[in-house]
């Protein structure tokens, strides 16, 4: 992972952490004014939605902070008897 990956996440759980917050203020707004209309309703829902999206997402961001930095081995091959967990030269064939 890298941290443009890490970065991402971050900038996703923010982005939603803020909708979450302004839907909560107009479904506070609207229950103080004592207004039933569907607009408070659809903003409660969509504050739940929102901060378990935020939730998820904030989860996901803590895993990808982990694996930031780690190498991960996507070839291995087999040269004198042993493993080798070098990348092949770009451009060349794998020894056979």
């Amino acid at each position: 992972m890298m941290d443009s990956d890490l970065r991402r996440a971050m900038l996703t759980a923010a982005s939603c952490g803020f909708v979450a917050a302004a839907c909560i203020c107009i479904t506070v707004a609207g229950r103080l004014r004592g207004q039933q209309e569907a607009i408070v309703f659809a903003s409660a829902t969509l504050s739940l939605l929102f901060l378990l999206v935020f939730i998820l997402t904030f989860v996901k961001c803590l895993r990808v902070r982990s694996m930031v930095g780690k190498a991960e081995i996507s070839f291995v091959t087999l040269k004198d008897g042993e493993y080798k967990k070098e990348p092949p030269v770009v451009g060349k064939r794998p020894d056979r």
